[in-house]
């Protein structure tokens, strides 16, 4: 190709065709979804959802556009994300190949950078007038708040790409950056409409209209440095980041500890709190879990969006740490491999101690993660005046006395320490898998979890839906529970006497056994705490 942009832009679009073909290619699918959604509720001079008591097509529309459209724009963030690809998988900066190209830095950061701000600020125009269509009630679309939102957008397209750029080097840094970036461009695109934006959007559009600037020319900027030195030419004068203390280690046990947590665990700290505190922020969006009087004038949502809305935060914790599990069972969390390498195979300490450093990391990120996640709690509560008067004034008091027994069974002391067991032995559990190393056991486990999970999932939920049914089943329910009892403790008593004549010392068999004996007894109460 004659054009270096033709050439970027055929490189972008080739190596992630299929990630585009989804993000494209669901528009039409939706479309037509939403066209037979207000075909049932308008043209058909049927009876809206709101005058029926069941919105249940209406809320199953929304929420799957919703879904695709949050799928379609994160397909399009991913595949504009122009970084190079190291031999283990992991992305890098900018990529320096095209530093040895005859090429200016313009015209190598122009077609990534302008072409994705395109493509993202046209995918999301499709997908707020699909939700529009839906939601709009014939109303006038609010162009200013829509021309504001994509604003945001595309600033924060330009910014998290050239943080991608700019902090290749340090990957935890750089994601917490990212994230913390990510935060502020959704408090802008959310609450900013809400507070006094329509008084004034003049100065509030050439505010946005100088960030979108910044972030353009920080872009520009971040790769002209890198192509210049960049960090190898800080490097020179002993630039340091995450270094330890001069000290030695006790143990290897207490390196590989520290290997650990550095790398996995505080990460892991902050994505799982995190992630647990958006998922609790979603119980607020039915106002129904506050059982208030249908003569409110509040539309009763059905049970089973419900009881979904409902069950987000224990799904959501489990999903994440299950991920984060996958990853200390790896030597390295980013790359593709499963196997423990010769590297860390080769170190001169023992099976056990090496499981154990894990377990001790995975204990640690636990331990944090609710920290962050009672943290973040409180900011998201009190982060902005609205959300405050709602939170902190109405939902939660409403909430609460409206689920007396909700409260009283989870600030029992023991139930939290069981569930605090339970996520613990969720990340022990997935670790296990990947640390044997081998791909069949590995997929074969992963369908087989996948297949419990739904399984467990669907049987709630049917009794959920036809509670005559629960009757039914209620009296044979606890002699399933005493079989699966009976059988994990044989096959935990036979996997102890075989570890601990190859493997275990006795104090680590009496540590592990005491720890299985505590969770087994906490589950054991919180279960008997929750039908009483």
């Amino acid at each position: 190709m004659r054009s270096p942009t033709r050439a970027i832009l055929w490189e972008i679009c080739a190596r992630n065709r299929y990630a585009l073909m989804f993000a494209f290619g669901v528009m039409p699918l939706c479309a037509v979804l939403v066209a037979a959604t207000r075909w049932y509720l308008v043209w058909s001079g049927r009876p809206l959802p709101d005058e029926i008591g069941d919105p249940g097509p209406l809320v199953l529309a929304v929420t799957a556009t919703a879904l695709l459209g949050l799928l379609s724009l994160a397909s399009i963030f991913w595949s504009f994300s122009f970084t190079s690809v190291d031999e283990r998988g992991r992305f890098g900066g900018f990529p320096v190949r095209l530093f040895t190209l005859p090429l200016f830095t313009r015209s190598a950061v122009a077609p990534p950078v302008f072409a994705g701000v395109m493509a993202v600020v046209a995918a999301y125009s499709v997908w707020v007038f699909l939700l529009f269509i839906l939601l709009g009630k014939g109303e006038p679309i609010p162009w200013q708040t829509v021309a504001w939102q994509v604003l945001v957008v595309a600033t924060g397209f330009v910014s998290i790409q050239t943080l991608v750029w700019l902090l290749y080097p340090f990957r935890f840094g750089r994601m917490v950056i990212i994230a913390a970036v990510a935060l502020v461009c959704f408090w802008l695109f959310v609450w900013v409409p809400d507070m006094n934006f329509h008084q004034r959007p003049v100065a509030w559009f050439v505010a946005g209209t100088a960030g979108f600037a910044v972030s353009v020319a920080s872009a520009f900027g971040a790769v002209s440095w890198e192509r210049r030195g960049g960090w190898q030419n800080l490097g020179r004068f002993g630039f340091q980041v995450w270094s330890r203390a001069s000290r030695a280690f006790r143990s290897p046990a207490a390196a590989q500890l520290w290997f650990e947590w550095r790398r996995k665990g505080i990460f892991g700290a902050a994505c799982i709190g995190i992630g647990m505190s958006a998922a609790l922020m979603v119980w607020t969006v039915p106002e129904s879990l506050m059982m208030q009087d249908p003569s409110e004038g509040l539309p009763r949502v059905p049970p089973r969006i419900e009881l979904a809305i409902f069950w987000s935060l224990p799904l959501t914790a489990y999903i994440i740490t299950l991920a984060f599990g996958g990853a200390f069972g790896k030597s390295d969390p980013w790359g593709p491999e499963i196997a423990i390498t010769s590297f860390h195979a080769g170190r001169p300490m023992s099976t056990a101690h090496l499981a154990f450093a894990k377990m001790r990391a995975a204990a640690r990120m636990i331990s944090l993660a609710w920290c962050i996640f009672i943290v973040a709690t409180l900011v998201f509560t009190f982060i902005h005046p609205h959300m405050r008067e709602w939170l902190a004034e109405k939902f939660w008091p409403r909430f609460l006395d409206a689920h007396p027994l909700l409260l009283q069974w989870i600030t029992n002391p023991v139930v939290l320490l069981t569930i605090l067991l339970v996520q613990w032995h969720i990340v022990i559990q997935s670790m296990s898998v990947i640390l044997s190393g081998e791909r069949r056991r590995v997929m074969i486990g992963g369908w087989i979890g996948m297949i419990a999970f739904w399984l467990f999932v669907g049987i709630i939920a049917w009794f959920c839906n036809y509670p005559r049914h629960l009757e039914f089943w209620r009296p044979v329910l606890p002699f399933v529970a005493i079989l699966l009892m009976i059988w994990k403790s044989f096959w935990t008593v036979s996997v102890f006497r075989q570890a601990r004549r190859e493997l275990l010392t006795t104090k680590q068999s009496i540590a592990l056994m005491a720890i299985w004996i505590v969770m087994v007894a906490g589950i054991a109460f919180s279960v008997t705490l929750a039908n009483h």
